[in-house]
């Protein structure tokens, strides 16, 4: 269940601000933390607009990964997460893997 929270200094303001885009670089992503903690927390924070819509993410690991690969295994792990968010995970959910 999600609740939203309304800031009581925005009233009155007509413009939402807007952020520049961003990238986030994980070092040792193909480790445990990235996927039951790191990839599920930005999902959510995506989910409820909380990242800009250019939003990139770069993992950098050991393992000879793809690019392909890295968003394979990360959305197996976010199953439970985005069922019904999966256009949402391949459009916006930008993973590269280096």
């Amino acid at each position: 269940m999600h609740s939203t929270l309304s800031n009581p200094l925005r009233l009155g303001l007509r413009q939402e601000r807007v952020i520049s885009p961003q990238c986030l670089v994980i070092f040792g992503a193909t480790g445990d933390l990235t996927h039951r903690k790191l990839i599920p927390a930005l999902f959510e924070l995506f989910l409820q607009r909380r990242i800009p819509s250019e939003f990139g993410i770069v993992g950098c690991a050991r393992r000879p990964w793809t690019d392909n690969e890295f968003r394979e295994k990360m959305k197996v792990k976010l199953k439970e997460k985005i069922l019904g968010n999966e256009k949402k995970m391949g459009t916006i959910f930008k993973l590269s893997f280096l």
